[in-house]
C-alpha cells in the first residue's frame, strides 16, 4: 500500500504521514503557513516522500 510522508530533507525526519499525495500536499501548506506565523519559515525544509508499507 503507498502511502506518503512529510519530513524533514536535512535528516529525514518524518513528521506526518497520509494516504494520497493531495492530503499531504494540503498539510504541507498548512505546516508552512505555520512556521511563518511563528517567525521559523525556511523555504524547501519540508518534502514528501511516496513509501510503500
Amino acid at each position: 500500500m503507498k502511502r506518503f510522508v512529510i519530513q524533514d530533507k536535512q535528516c529525514g525526519n518524518v513528521i506526518d504521514e497520509f494516504e494520497s499525495l493531495a492530503a499531504a500536499e494540503s498539510a504541507l501548506k498548512l505546516y508552512e503557513l505555520d512556521d511563518k506565523k511563528n517567525g521559523v519559515y525556511e523555504p524547501d525544509f519540508y518534502e514528501i516522500k511516496e513509501i510503500e508499507k
